[in-house]
């Protein structure tokens, strides 16, 4: 078989090397032996030769594969490659370099890697080239941002290392990194949002450890800190809590010490919230304030927040309305007092002198008519229809005078008053009406006998010309040393809201009279169901 010229070329170069070589050897002349000694050698000789060749036919076989298998992995790695010179020109790149890099590798070798960095890294890139260069840089990593062929920039992590042979090399490894620059990034910006959130909020909020350290907290606690004057930082980052908690009780902080406990509960997994007052620098000055303590587990470390909020002004807002609400009692009581002695006083001159004034124009009418003879008939009739008439002027002003402060109140008592109240309100009004009773109430003072005579009195009202009532029940308990009176009417019944609000002005007086009296008043009504009106005053001990 003829082999081509260029196949023939390294044969006939290595025997000419061969001939050269035997001619400068020393001719040694081969001692005479047979010539089956000679063809047995040459047998032997041969068979060495096959045998190395499919050896040597193997490892070149071995060689190709290794080679395939490298050159994939240098090839098609996940990451760029790259082997620099001393001067910083690529000397080799393998596929995926050349990828992310956006060009083709022919284009790349013996280019300078400083021109694929943007201008801004570029100092950054060639210190750390020297560094690598002088072996000074044991990290051998940096972040760079480089330029791909189409003028777009992608963030990468190079990885460098010394070759450390007789011919000097950097090695790169090169990743592209912009993904997780891109989720950084959003991280940090998600951060910087909850924080300006965090700090935006009024209420102050720290965030400690499992320990107790504060590890964060925001500027609303930044400024409570600085306008209290609060000693050693003791509420800034780095500081234990807990510690200054259990430090302040007895001082400024009223309660701190519960709060402590309650701060690790929550670390327990307890529920938390506190009302805390705080003294300030003046000893006249102090500063409410009302919070929760919340757990947050989290992937590595347990976090607890804290946070608070300075209600000194609603504080102050609610003492004033309690105090308007006391003064607002405290006038309403006296009120009542001075319209129940009016009344009182109005029902006397009613009953005393009105009523015998007029039981003595009826005496003298009576005189008068016996005095007439039977000639003066129809004046004789018209003095008897003037006697009637008078009747019922004494009769309606006893029954005034009685609605205004009935007299059986004051010298029988509150139950024969209210047994009174119900009988004359079932024969005006035709209602039928029941009291049950198994106490004389005799143990409550006189403004309480009369706040629940006037109660009773608001609530028959009210059944007849609000509800419509066709049946009223009352009763009154004593009981574990409280007075129980119910009113149950089956009429129209009310709203919730007129229930809760005391819209109507009769409730509104009949709360403020059960309050006034040491009591409590409550409302019970379903709208088209009717409607009932508890009270419970507290009696005097062991008697009822």
């Amino acid at each position: 078989m003829n082999l081509p010229d260029d196949k023939l070329q390294p044969d006939l170069q290595l025997r000419a090397t061969a001939e050269a070589q035997l001619a400068r050897a020393e001719m040694i002349v081969p001692p005479v032996r047979p010539a089956e000694e000679l063809l047995h050698e040459l047998r032997v000789h041969q068979i060495e030769l096959e045998m190395q060749n499919e050896t040597l036919r193997q490892t070149q076989l071995a060689l190709k594969e290794s080679r395939d298998r490298y050159l994939d992995l240098y090839e098609f790695a996940p990451v760029g490659y790259l082997t620099l010179s001393a001067e910083g020109m690529i000397e080799q790149i393998n596929l995926t370099g050349a990828a992310l890099l956006g060009r083709e590798r022919r284009n790349l070798l013996r280019r300078e890697f400083t021109s694929l960095v943007i201008v801004d890294d570029q100092d950054r890139w060639i210190r750390h080239f020297q560094g690598v260069k002088q072996q000074d840089d044991e990290q051998g990593k940096a972040e760079l941002v480089l330029q791909r062929g189409d003028g777009t920039t992608f963030h990468a992590q190079i990885d460098c290392t010394h070759s450390g042979g007789s011919i000097f090399g950097v090695r790169v490894a090169l990743s592209d990194i912009t993904a997780r620059k891109q989720r950084v990034e959003a991280l940090l910006e998600s951060e910087r949002f909850a924080q300006a959130t965090v700090d935006a909020l009024s209420a102050n909020l720290a965030t400690l450890d499992e320990s107790g350290i504060i590890v964060a907290v925001n500027r609303a606690w930044r400024r409570f800190a600085e306008a209290n004057g609060v000693e050693s930082g003791s509420v800034s980052e780095g500081v234990n809590y807990l510690a200054v908690c259990d430090a302040a009780t007895g001082s400024r902080l009223e309660g701190a010490l519960e709060m402590a406990a309650g701060i690790r509960s929550v670390l327990q997994g307890a529920l938390f919230q506190f009302e805390l007052e705080y003294r300030c620098d003046s000893p006249t000055e102090e500063r409410w304030f009302v919070g929760r303590v919340t757990r947050f587990p989290g992937e590595g470390a347990t976090r607890i927040v804290v946070a608070h909020e300075d209600i000194t002004e609603r504080k102050r807002a609610e003492n004033l309305i309690r105090q308007a609400h006391k003064a607002m009692r405290q006038l309403t009581t006296r009120i009542n007092a001075l319209h129940e002695a009016e009344s009182h006083l109005l029902s006397r001159e009613l009953h005393d002198e009105f009523g015998q004034m007029l039981t003595s124009l009826k005496m003298d009418l009576t005189w008068l008519a016996s005095e007439l003879g039977e000639e003066r008939q129809e004046l004789k009739e018209k003095v008897a229809s003037s006697v009637a008439l008078v009747e019922a002027s004494v009769h309606s002003v006893r029954s005034i005078a009685a609605r205004l402060r009935p007299r059986i109140l004051d010298e029988l008592g509150l139950m024969p008053a209210i047994e009174w109240a119900v009988r004359d309100f079932r024969e005006r009004s035709g209602v039928d009406t029941e009291v049950v009773s198994n106490t004389q109430a005799r143990a409550l003072a006189p403004e309480q006998a009369t706040a629940v005579f006037r109660i009773v009195q608001e609530s028959l009202t009210n059944a007849l010309r609000h509800a419509r009532a066709k049946r009223v029940d009352i009763s009154l308990d004593a009981d574990a040393g409280w007075l129980t009176l119910e009113i149950r009417d089956d009429g129209m019944g009310m709203s919730e809201g007129a229930t809760t609000s005391y819209e109507s002005i009769g409730l509104l007086g009949m709360r403020e009279r059960a309050l006034a009296a040491g009591g409590e008043l409550a409302l019970e009504s379903v709208f088209g169901k009717g409607t009932i009106v508890s009270l419970r005053l507290p009696l005097k001990e062991g008697e009822a």
